[in-house]
C-alpha cells in the first residue's frame, strides 16, 4: 500500500483537519467545564447554603424572641383584664 501524498495531503489539511481541530476544541472546552467551573460552582452553592443556615437561624431565634415577648404582653393583658373586672364588681 503507498501513499500518494497529492491525495493525502489535501484530505489531512482540508475536513481531517477540521474535525480534528473541532475535537480538540470539544474536548479543551470539557475539561475547562469539568476541572475549573463546575468546583466553582460548587463552592459558591456550599457558601449559599451556608448563609441560608445562618439566615434560617437568625429567624428562629427572631421568632423564639417574638414568642416570649408576645407572652410577656398577654400575661400583662392578663392582669389588666383581671383588674378591670374586679373594679367593676
Amino acid at each position: 500500500m503507498t501513499f500518494d501524498l497529492a491525495v493525502l495531503a489535501p484530505l489531512v489539511s482540508g475536513p481531517a483537519a477540521a474535525v480534528f481541530v473541532c475535537l480538540l476544541v470539544m474536548w479543551q472546552g470539557y475539561k475547562l467545564i469539568v476541572d475549573k467551573m463546575l468546583p466553582q460552582q460548587r463552592e459558591m452553592i456550599v457558601e449559599i447554603l451556608e448563609e441560608h443556615r445562618k439566615d434560617r437561624k437568625v429567624f428562629v431565634d427572631g421568632l423564639v424572641l417574638m414568642d416570649k415577648r408576645l407572652k410577656e404582653v398577654e400575661e400583662d393583658i392578663s392582669e389588666i383584664k383581671h383588674i378591670i373586672i374586679k373594679d367593676n364588681r
